[in-house]
């Protein structure tokens, strides 16, 4: 390459790339990424394509109302009611009782 035997060795052992992994680690990465993204595909066209959340409706809820309780449920946050205690009937103690948190989470956990 510049003519000077030692010299061209030195930098083409330099410069040469050198793999630290093996078979088992590419097929690793292979698998990883490979899985994540088909997980990412399941999760988005569950999101976009199909329902994204589906709760459990009254009887007498029918067709578009049922629809409009789970959009309503999976954009709104949630608040906590023990069992034993009444629904609160002021907004603002319903208000300190939310839950600030993506609703979707829970349906793949």
């Amino acid at each position: 390459m510049l003519g000077i035997p030692f010299l061209d060795d030195a930098i083409f052992k330099l410069f040469k790339p050198q793999a630290f992994d093996d078979p088992v680690d590419r097929l690793n990465y292979f698998v990883t990424s490979s899985l994540l993204t088909f997980f990412a595909l399941m999760v988005s066209a569950k999101q976009y394509v199909g329902s994204p959340i589906q709760c459990w409706m009254p009887m007498e809820f029918k067709g578009g109302w049922e629809q409009y309780a789970e959009d309503y449920c999976f954009i709104q946050n949630t608040y906590y009611v023990a069992p034993e205690e009444e629904i609160p009937a002021e907004v603002t103690e319903r208000d300190e009782r939310q839950f600030g948190y993506y609703q979707v989470i829970l349906c793949y956990y």
